[in-house]
């Protein structure tokens, strides 16, 4: 499909129209985590109340233990059981979940790196830079200048 696209209309169109396709990808990706996927797919209580958890604690930095202390609960319950329902671990939830957020605020373009680092429990701004290229593909400032740009 893209070089369909790319061949028929003049590149900084195609780059716009995939722009927009990719932005919009996006939001439904973001709003079907943020808006509670769980709802859809019929979570449990008990994983519905570990996801609420990771939401309301995304700046510290979350341990499946942590997590299992603040629910009263046994971290190798919470595991078994959060894997089960969701198909993914704990670790890679919490991971998806603080990117997501990431993406979301450099792309606001309202807090600077160093203030989005400490909110989402980085150590420093440079390793946040470098978990958001490996994750997007480009460092922060550059995808906050791209993806402004349509």
């Amino acid at each position: 499909l893209i070089p369909a696209v790319e061949n028929c209309m003049p590149p900084e169109t195609a780059a716009k129209i995939l722009g927009i396709n990719a932005i919009t990808q996006k939001i439904a990706f973001n709003c079907a985590l943020l808006l509670g996927d769980r709802k859809i797919r019929g979570y449990s209580d008990y994983t519905k109340s570990v996801i609420d958890y990771v939401e309301e604690n995304l700046n510290v930095n979350l341990t499946a233990e942590k997590i299992a202390e603040g629910l009263f609960t046994s971290s190798a319950k919470l595991r078994k059981i959060f894997r089960a329902e969701t198909g993914m671990s704990l670790g890679k939830y919490i991971d998806i979940r603080i990117m997501t957020h990431a993406e979301l605020m450099v792309r606001s373009g309202q807090k600077t790196l160093k203030e989005i680092s400490d909110i989402l429990g980085f150590c420093d701004q440079f390793y946040f830079s470098r978990c958001f290229a490996k994750k997007y593909g480009l460092p922060p400032l550059t995808y906050r200048k791209q993806k402004n740009m349509f």
